[in-house]
């Protein structure tokens, strides 16, 4: 996911980072959350040919840069 990309377009709207599962589904209205579907499908669609990519841990600094971004991006909402 390219950063401006999250910024610019502001896919998630809601606060998911902390938020209990069950409660977020119940919020959107649904049983997986809008930003657990767009995480999958886009390693679905860009990922699958990357070694480990659903078995091997991320970077640290670059989930939490990533983090960061969605979660500016609810505040800006």
């Amino acid at each position: 996911i390219k950063s401006r990309t999250v910024r610019e377009k502001c896919y998630i709207k809601d606060q998911v980072f902390g938020t209990n599962l069950a409660n977020l589904c119940q919020r959107e209205n649904g049983t997986v959350p809008k930003f657990v579907k767009l995480c999958t499908e886009h390693v679905e669609q860009y990922g699958l040919d990357v070694d480990g990519i659903y078995r091997v841990s991320g970077n640290f600094a670059v989930i939490q840069k990533l983090r960061f971004l969605i979660e500016l991006c609810v505040r800006l909402n």
